[in-house]
């Protein structure tokens, strides 16, 4: 039944429009909620790639095995052997972060950092690559591997599990 305005108290109209002026403040406070996972999500990926590339501070040695392609001659000292398979160990280990956490930072910041960060990591270090396939158990299928093809993978969402809750980057979300 539907009531006539006679039947209708003010109490019940002030109650229905805070009722409605709150699903703006919530929509506001979801948005938030987003923007500081984002926020301390990309932050925890920045210390943990300050981590890795502070060893080249005190290793400076290894850095171009990582950023010039440099190959690692078998006949190398034992010693760098071991310290070039430890960097890559903690490479694959930042590379595999920033890729599962793709949908948690910032759109811009996977697009015009990490995306690119990862990308080069793996295609300018042979060492790396070399790593990787030895250990493919060791890391999730979401870290693509080093190929032709891996600026596309890394645009899909992290995890067959999750892709229905994350679109592709390249859907009509952007």
């Amino acid at each position: 039944m539907i009531a006539s305005p006679s039947d209708i108290r003010w109490t019940d109209v002030v109650q229905a429009l805070v009722g409605l002026g709150g699903i703006p403040f919530i929509i506001y406070q979801l948005r938030e909620v987003k923007r500081s996972v984002q926020g301390q999500t990309l932050s925890e990926l920045y210390d943990h790639y300050h981590q890795v590339v502070s060893v080249f501070l005190e290793k400076p040695n290894l850095r171009p095995y990582f950023y010039e392609n440099k190959a690692l001659d078998t006949s190398a000292d034992p010693a760098l052997c071991v310290e070039v398979e430890s960097m890559c160990e903690l490479f694959a280990a930042v590379l595999e972060h920033a890729v599962v956490q793709e949908k948690n930072v910032p759109r811009r910041a996977w697009a015009e950092c990490w995306q690119t960060f990862v990308t080069e990591r793996l295609q300018k270090s042979s060492v790396l690559q070399e790593y990787l396939k030895k250990n493919e158990g060791w890391y999730l299928k979401t870290l693509p591997s080093p190929s032709p093809s891996l600026k596309a993978a890394l645009t899909k969402p992290a995890g067959r599990f999750f892709s229905f809750l994350w679109p592709s980057r390249n859907s009509a979300e952007n």
